[in-house]
């Protein structure tokens, strides 16, 4: 499974960086964990023979190899594609890849950032975009790139310079006031009204767009601990307990209980501070903050998307309006309320919440309706704010606990039908998909003080009309919690989503799925059955599925030799005589998730290459659309109605081969990512 991974992602950070970066990457996948010494080139052999200049060129030649694979090493550890850690005894920095985020990085971001715009907006996708491209990234480096834009859009708008007077650096107490911009050549410039209010806005967006996205954890801060390894981390925090706690050393069944807990307990500790913004449930250990950015700002007319270079530095690809000097960082420190030191990157774990939900609603939507996926995704939004990730692999194990039950309400939030009336859209006609149930009728509140007046008539109908409203909701989340796949489980008049089971549900749906398209319903009904009930016989298959044996059997062989049976001996004696051996068919969900998310990876692998051979068929035709002089109906003069129809054809087809991508990766998100498995299997 590694060696087409390795080729997959290989090439996808080829595609987006280069073959120079795609060439440290496949050293690093190729040969793991490999020390930072290994990656960089030896230094230069003299020989006695050697002249000046030869010795010079020799040098000259080390020296820039090795700076720029040090660059690039850089920016792949930046970019979070690799991981770092130095040895602070020996001093030998080790590094190796990041398969989730290389993963997520280079395939999985469009369908990201779509989530994180219909979520949140177009402006808090733009800031998340920026960071999901630069890796690592201080929230003053958000900032950096506007100013630069209204720094040189203002330069530009100065039509006479010379004339405007220069004035001190220093701030004044209008924001209005005339200053000379700190720049090249330190030319006079004054400050516009409208350039002062649009830097106001671009500054303030992009403070309550990060800060909003810190607040539902789709970014997290980075430590020092967020950076290295997870076995290095884990080399360290039982460094720290045994240096702290355990001096004399770790002897019987009870200390090293109290010592495993102990290092769950601090590793949690430590990674959970990433995280300190998160707000999620009452019982999550947060660190909240006030809020003092006005969020209805958030629908202002947003700067361009800041792209991102393979370097990490931004470059201002939009056409804004200001200015940016101090005033800047002066309305900077008054509308942020973030550290502008703080540094950020994505937590890819909980953008794989909300794709989770995804899948959950259409499973949803597949077997209960159109209009009770819809409650049923109202119900996912207000539960998707409350988690930080779909599954936790340091999750408290001890019962006993009170860290247990604050890991369960954490796990499984409990959610009001209130909230989720509030996610719903209220022309939702909630009527459809209740017919033949019995709904009862909304009760009055007893209030008979004035029940004759206007304003009494108006608050009682409104209130029979929320109960009512109310109660069709709960009849919808009922018929979720009484499907066999249990969407939902009642807790009083509140609900529960059942993560876990569910999503071993969505893992069958989807290996059924899979495997019908591949050889048909048969198979996918011994799957069925032998997930259900274990290990059988050839005969007891065929009287199960009600079939003929020369129909079992080719469905059983198909099975078998694409990996997802396994044919076991069971011996009826010691003598172990092959006419006495039961032979029984075996059916390994583990396995078969590996064994699919492999297909898949290769299937992936040759989707992309022939999606670039079918684009070299065309190359020299996109060139020619691709050429800077030409733009608009100059290209449709030099392209003939041929060429024309061949383009649109080519898009047609490149869309639907980029659809089939996007599929693959939905089938590895589901089989590798939303719940937990060896992940070391995997990789």
């Amino acid at each position: 499974m590694k060696q087409h991974l390795t080729d997959l992602l290989t090439y996808t950070v080829s595609n987006l960086y280069g073959d120079f970066y795609s060439s440290i990457f496949a050293e690093l996948a190729h040969n793991g964990r490999t020390t930072l010494r290994a990656l960089l080139p030896e230094k230069p052999v003299f020989e006695k023979g050697d002249s000046a200049a030869i010795r010079a060129g020799k040098q000259s030649a080390y020296q820039s190899e090795y700076r720029s694979r040090a660059t690039a090493i850089a920016v792949l550890i930046k970019l979070q594609m690799v991981v770092a850690y130095e040895n602070t005894y020996t001093g030998e920095t080790s590094v190796e890849p990041h398969w989730d985020n290389a993963y997520n990085i280079t395939i999985r971001a469009p369908a990201i950032l779509q989530h994180v715009e219909e979520r949140h907006g177009a402006h808090a996708a733009e800031v998340f975009d920026s960071i999901l491209r630069g890796g690592i990234t201080r929230v003053q480096d958000l900032i950096d790139p506007v100013k630069k834009l209204f720094h040189d859009a203002n330069m530009k708008d100065a039509k006479d310079a010379e004339d405007r007077p220069k004035v001190d650096l220093d701030m004044h107490d209008s924001p209005h006031s005339q200053r000379s911009v700190n720049g090249a050549d330190d030319v006079p410039t004054q400050w516009k009204p409208e350039f002062v209010t649009a830097l106001q806005t671009s500054i303030k967006d992009i403070y309550a767009s990060t800060e909003l996205l810190l607040q539902l954890g789709l970014l997290e801060v980075v430590g020092e601990h967020q950076v290295i390894p997870h076995y290095d981390l884990r080399k360290e925090v039982t460094a720290t307990i045994e240096n702290s706690f355990f001096l004399a050393g770790v002897a019987g069944k009870k200390a090293k209980e109290e010592f495993a807990n102990k290092v769950d307990q601090l590793e949690r500790d430590w990674r959970d501070e990433a995280h300190r913004y998160f707000h999620g449930t009452e019982t999550a250990k947060t660190k909240k903050r006030d809020r003092s950015v006005e969020m209805e700002d958030l629908d202002a007319q947003p700067a361009k998307r800041l792209k991102m270079l393979p370097n990490g530095n931004c470059t201002p690809n939009a056409t804004l309006s200001g200015a940016a000097t101090e005033f800047a960082d002066q309305q900077q420190r008054q509308l942020g309320t973030l550290d502008p030191k703080l540094v950020l990157r994505v937590n890819f774990e909980k953008c794989n919440v909300g794709l989770r939900n995804l899948q959950l609603i259409r499973l949803a939507h597949r077997y209960v309706g159109e209009t009770t996926s819809k409650v049923y995704e109202a119900l996912l939004r207000v539960v998707e704010d409350k988690l930080i990730r779909c599954w936790d692999p340091l999750a408290v194990k001890n019962q006993d606990t009170t860290d247990y039950d604050e890991n369960m309400a954490a796990a499984y939030p409990l959610i009001k039908t209130s909230e989720v009336a509030k996610m719903l859209d209220p022309d939702l006609n909630l009527d459809i998909g209740l017919s033949g149930m019995e709904l009862a009728p909304p009760t009055e509140n007893g209030d008979t003080d004035g029940a004759n007046s206007p304003i009494a008539r108006n608050r009682k109908r409104n209130h029979i009309e929320h109960t009512a409203h109310i109660h069709k909701i709960e009849r919808h989340l009922q018929l979720l919690a009484v499907d066999c796949r249990g969407f939902v489980n009642p807790d009083g008049r509140d609900w529960r989503v059942p993560f876990d089971e569910l999503t071993q549900t969505l893992i069958d749906v989807t290996i059924e799925d899979h495997v019908t398209a591949r050889y048909g319903t048969l198979p996918a009904r011994v799957l069925r059955i032998l997930k259900k009930t274990g290990n059988l016989e050839e005969k007891q298959l065929v009287e199960r599925n009600m079939v003929d044996d020369k129909d079992i059997r080719p469905a059983i062989t198909q099975l078998t030799q694409g990996g997802f049976l396994k044919l076991q001996e069971l011996p009826r004696d010691n003598a172990r005589s092959v006419n006495r051996m039961v032979w029984t068919h075996k059916y390994d969900v583990l396995k078969t998730r590996k064994q699919i998310i492999d297909d898949t990876y290769k299937a992936m692998f040759n989707q992309f290459l022939r999606i670039e051979t079918q684009k070299e068929r065309i190359g020299v035709l996109m060139e020619k659309t691709e050429r800077i002089d030409m733009e608009g109906d100059e290209i449709l003069k030099h392209v003939s109605e041929g060429d024309r129809a061949k383009l649109v054809r080519w898009g047609e087809v490149e869309e639907i081969l980029l659809r089939q991508v996007v599929r693959m990766d939905e089938l590895v998100g589901v089989l590798r990512d939303y719940s937990a498995m060896e992940v070391n299997a995997l990789r």
